[in-house]
C-alpha cells in the first residue's frame, strides 16, 4: 500500500482498475482481480491531493502542487498541461475534459488531447472539490466557504450559487443517473441536491 494518507481514489470506466493517490507523493494502479498494485508512479516533488482518469484508463491527470500533469501508466510518459500561480487541490473529469481548481480561485477546464482551455473566475473562495454532471453539461464546485457553485460546462458561466454547508466542502459526486449531487463537509454533514441541466 501507501506509506502516508490516501487522498483520492478512482475506478476506471471499465471497472477493472483502481487508482489511488497519496501524501506519500505516489499514485498506484491496482487490478481488482488480484487486489495487487500493477504500477506505481514515483518522483513527484509534492504530495498528490487529487487525480482522475483522463480520456481513457491509460492516462491519469493529477496535481503536483501548482502543476497539473497527465501520466500514461502503461508507458511511463508524462505530459504537463498547465501551471497555476497557487496550489491545485481539486480535479474532475468528463471524457477528454479535466477541470481543475485550488487556492488561486480560478476554475479551468482543459481538453487533454487538444489543449483547449475554458476558464471561469470564481467568487473569492478557495475551491476544494469538483464534479461533472454525467451529461457533461454542468460542472459543480465546492468551496472552503461551504458554497456550491454550478457552472455551464461548455460556457464556463456561473449559473447558480448555494450556501450548502457551514464549513469546507470536502467531496462532491453525482449519482450515476445524474438525478442527485451528493456533498460532504467538515461540518459533519452529507447532503443530497437535485440538480439537473434542465433547471438552467
Amino acid at each position: 500500500g501507501h506509506t502516508d494518507a490516501v487522498t483520492d481514489i478512482q475506478i476506471s470506466a471499465e471497472s477493472n482498475l483502481l487508482a489511488s493517490a497519496s501524501l506519500d507523493k505516489t499514485i498506484k494502479i491496482w487490478r481488482f482481480e488480484t487486489g495487487k498494485p500493477v504500477r506505481t508512479m514515483m518522483g513527484t516533488a509534492f504530495p498528490i491531493y487529487s487525480m482522475r482518469f483522463a480520456g481513457d484508463a491509460n492516462n491519469l491527470s493529477f496535481t503536483d502542487d501548482r502543476v497539473m500533469k497527465v501520466w500514461n501508466w502503461t508507458d511511463g510518459t508524462f505530459k504537463r498541461l498547465t501551471m497555476q500561480r497557487e496550489k491545485l487541490v481539486a480535479l474532475a473529469n468528463f471524457g477528454q475534459w479535466v477541470a481543475l481548481a485550488g487556492v488561486e480561485q480560478t476554475l479551468k477546464q482543459i481538453h487533454v488531447q487538444k489543449n483547449i482551455i475554458r476558464e471561469s473566475r470564481s467568487d473569492p473562495a478557495i475551491l476544494t472539490s469538483l464534479a461533472y454532471h454525467p451529461s457533461g453539461d454542468l460542472l459543480v464546485s465546492g468551496g472552503e466557504d461551504g458554497i456550491l457553485r454550478v457552472y455551464g460546462a461548455k460556457t464556463g458561466r456561473k449559473l447558480k450559487a448555494v450556501q450548502a454547508h457551514e464549513a469546507r466542502i470536502t467531496r462532491l459526486c453525482f449519482t450515476e443517473n445524474g438525478d442527485y449531487l451528493v456533498s460532504t463537509s467538515l461540518d459533519k454533514t452529507v447532503k443530497f441536491w437535485k440538480i439537473s441541466p434542465d433547471d438552467f
